[in-house]
C-alpha cells in the first residue's frame, strides 16, 4: 500500500473566507517556519476520507476534478476579476453536481455564483450601439 501525498494551495492576494472554504471542504493551515511564517495555506478536508491506496492506482494528481471545481468556485465568489465561463455552463447543466460538491450551503453557494455571472454579463462586457436607422429598399 501506498500513502497518499498531501497537497497545499496558496492562494495570493485573496482573503480568507473561513465559512466559503469549509462549506466548500477545505481546510486551512498556517505555517510556522521558514521565509513563509503565518502564512495561510488551503488543504482539501476530503483528502482524509481515503489516505491508502492499492499499488498502481493513480494518486499523484494534486488537482483532481471535483478540487479544481471547489478552488475555482471559492475563486468566482472571492475574486471579482476571476471570470470563469465554464463554471457557469456547468452550473447552468446541472446545479445539483454543484451542489454536491459542497459540504455545506451548497444551494446558497450556487445563488450566490448564479448573482455574479449575471452581474459579469452587464456592466463593461456590453458594447453599446448608437441608433442606427436602417434602410430599406
Amino acid at each position: 500500500m501506498i500513502k497518499k501525498p498531501v497537497y497545499f494551495y496558496r492562494l495570493n492576494d485573496l482573503p480568507m473566507n473561513l465559512e466559503l472554504l469549509i462549506s466548500l471542504g477545505f481546510g486551512l493551515v498556517r505555517i510556522h517556519t521558514g521565509n513563509c511564517w503565518g502564512e495561510l495555506l488551503l488543504y482539501d478536508i476530503s483528502y482524509f476520507r481515503n489516505l491508502l491506496y492499492e499499488d498502481g492506482e493513480e494518486w499523484d494528481n494534486p488537482l483532481i476534478g471535483d478540487t479544481a471545481l471547489r478552488i475555482a468556485i471559492y475563486l468566482s465568489l472571492m475574486d471579482p476579476k476571476f471570470d470563469d465561463r465554464d463554471l457557469e455552463i456547468l452550473i447552468n447543466m446541472s446545479e445539483d453536481l454543484v451542489k454536491s460538491l459542497c459540504m455545506c450551503n451548497g444551494d446558497k453557494i450556487v445563488q450566490q455564483l448564479k448573482e455574479n455571472f449575471d452581474k459579469k454579463k452587464g456592466g463593461n462586457n456590453v458594447v453599446l450601439f448608437p441608433n442606427v436607422k436602417t434602410i430599406r429598399k
